[in-house]
């Protein structure tokens, strides 16, 4: 049996929020700011100027398993060699800290005129840090843990959403046991009723409603006899399966060749009835006026 998927869904959306919160340092916290030695830049600083390309460097949170970018400000200081520093924000949330990155340095020579870029080269970030305070978010652990309840939780509810066959009374008068009565139920009954109206509607729309043409017309072209009996040939506007009465008898096969024998049977003017039913229904007549010597 189907069960509800929904239950799932919802369940997929809490770990989505838990695990962004998992990621993501509380706001607000406070932070210090830090300042780091990185490298020194090559060459003379009497003879060549640098300055900063790019700089890349992101914060992990080894503790607690998040990342963030930091905003970095990078400064040189001395003569030869020309030192490299960063500084940088961390919040004080308890944790350790890896800061890695990497920062690229231009070098011009002084002596050009306008300035160009002579070489370039790059310092790798790579720092730990542990920071003070406490932290405020969301661990991968706790993440995880509420993560697995949610998912028994879930799977607990979803596991109850069949129908026991039960009659719905007291406490078994739950949204999911009623949802799924309905469903397992009543509305196949319903389903099958509508499938029974498309079949009746269908099989309407399919009758031919089409007016039934008789004439009939003895086979001598005669209107009197001095027999019981005379032959006439009976044509229809529709082909066959047709089915013919005389006088409101009973409904027999009309002959391949339409050919029937009109009984004759007083004396005088005898009016003789020709019924002719379709498969449709449909019925068509004629009457015919036959003497009798």
């Amino acid at each position: 049996m189907k069960k509800v998927n929904f239950l799932q869904t919802i369940l997929l959306s809490f770990i989505i929020v838990i695990m962004v919160a998992a990621f993501s340092p509380s706001k607000g916290e406070a932070s210090t700011t830090y300042t780091d030695h990185i490298g020194a830049l090559v060459n003379s600083y009497s003879r060549y100027s640098h300055m900063p390309l790019s700089v890349n460097v992101m914060g992990f949170n080894v503790t607690h398993g998040f990342s963030m970018p930091l905003n970095v400000n990078t400064y040189c200081s001395g003569s030869d060699p020309r030192n490299v520093y960063i500084e940088y924000d961390l919040p004080n949330d308890g944790s350790q800290w890896r800061v890695l990155g990497t920062l690229v340095y231009g070098r011009m020579t002084l002596a050009d005129s306008p300035r160009a870029l002579n070489s370039a080269q790059s310092l790798d970030v790579n720092i730990l840090r542990t920071t003070p305070g406490t932290f405020s978010g969301v661990s991968i652990g706790q993440a995880v843990n509420a993560a697995n309840a949610a998912k028994s939780s879930a799977d607990t509810a979803a596991a109850r959403v069949w129908y026991s066959g039960r009659s719905l009374t007291g406490n078994e008068n739950a949204v999911a046991d009623i949802a799924a009565y309905i469903r397992n139920t009543q509305l196949p009954g319903l389903e099958n009723k509508i499938n029974n109206m498309e079949t009746t509607i269908n099989n309407m729309q399919n009758i031919d409603n089409t007016p039934l043409m008789v004439d009939v017309q003895t086979i001598s072209g005669a209107r009197a006899t001095s027999a019981k009996t005379i032959e006439a040939i009976v044509t229809t506007n529709k082909s066959g399966p047709l089915t013919y009465s005389i006088n409101g008898g009973s409904y027999a096969s009309l002959p391949s060749d339409n050919k029937v024998s009109l009984p004759v049977n007083s004396s005088g003017s005898n009016a003789i009835t020709v019924r002719v039913k379709d498969e449709s229904g449909n019925i068509g007549s004629k009457t015919i006026i036959i003497r009798r010597l």
